[in-house]
């Protein structure tokens, strides 16, 4: 759900789900970004979802608010950071030293970012984006 609709967060508390996304990349209008980012991270630090998994998906490391994004969402510690746009290994310590120790996905005992793919060419670059991750 878009992170600058504060309606609709407050209302994903009520709703059936096992988790749920708090988009601060494509479904927020770039004027809207920093005001958005900061209702997620109020939402997700105030707590009050119940067992579902709060994800956040924020926006690339390459636009002007990933890595605020990135930092001010990982302070509160939701389930999972879904960074898009990961691309190679590089980007991808990028993404994890920005976490500093948060809990996501574990590929061979080792904590990872979850790597949003959006097409073919990204595919192929997702073994050396993982493989260094985990190396990191």
């Amino acid at each position: 759900m878009p992170g600058s609709n504060a309606r609709a967060l407050e209302k994903a508390k009520t709703l059936a789900a096992d988790a749920l996304i708090f988009d601060l990349e494509d479904a927020v209008a770039p004027e809207a970004k920093v005001v958005a980012r900061q209702q997620v991270q109020d939402t997700v630090c105030a707590g009050g979802y119940g067992q579902r998994g709060l994800i956040v998906r924020v926006n690339a490391l390459t636009t002007p608010w990933g890595r605020d994004d990135i930092t001010a969402v990982a302070a509160c510690r939701p389930d999972a950071v879904l960074a898009p746009k990961v691309e190679s290994a590089d980007s991808g310590r990028q993404v994890l030293a920005l976490l500093s120790g948060q809990s996501v996905v574990l590929v061979d005992g080792q904590l990872i970012e979850n790597l949003h793919v959006e097409n073919a060419q990204r595919i192929v670059r997702i073994a050396e984006a993982i493989s260094a991750m985990a190396s990191a």
